[in-house]
């Protein structure tokens, strides 16, 4: 059922904030990055359910297609009592940044409910 949802949140997230251009805050020449902050973003809580937050995101593109977005969240539910760790491996989930999908991304959400989502794609690639 979570399958494909931090990847559709994540993308129609990014694709409004690069619609409307808000959150930009710094767009370089052609040689240079674009850096975003503030803008949507879903994660998953320690117990495998869905967190949406619209702020502590930060998402870098550089001309070369390479982008990182990182996304935090406090007071996220995790009734585990230990760290949980989520990526492509134990989901099967993508994660839709600036320049598309990607499975190259993990995510950590603390005993205490602190979250911090990574999600990286190589334009390389």
């Amino acid at each position: 059922m979570r399958k494909g949802l931090i990847a559709a949140v994540l993308v129609a997230s990014v694709a409004a904030l690069l619609a409307v251009g808000s959150g930009q805050i710094a767009k370089a020449d052609n040689n240079g990055a674009s850096v975003y902050r503030d803008f949507g973003c879903g994660l998953f809580d320690g117990n495998g359910g869905f967190v949406f937050v619209a702020v502590g995101t930060h998402s870098v593109e550089i001309t070369n297609g390479n982008a990182v977005t990182i996304c935090k969240a406090t007071g996220v539910p995790n009734s585990t009592g230990k760290a949980v760790h989520w990526d492509n491996s134990n989901t099967g989930d993508l994660c839709g940044i600036a320049g598309g999908p990607t499975s190259d991304w993990n995510e950590t959400v603390s005993a205490s409910g602190q979250a911090t989502l990574r999600c990286h794609l190589n334009g390389s690639s």
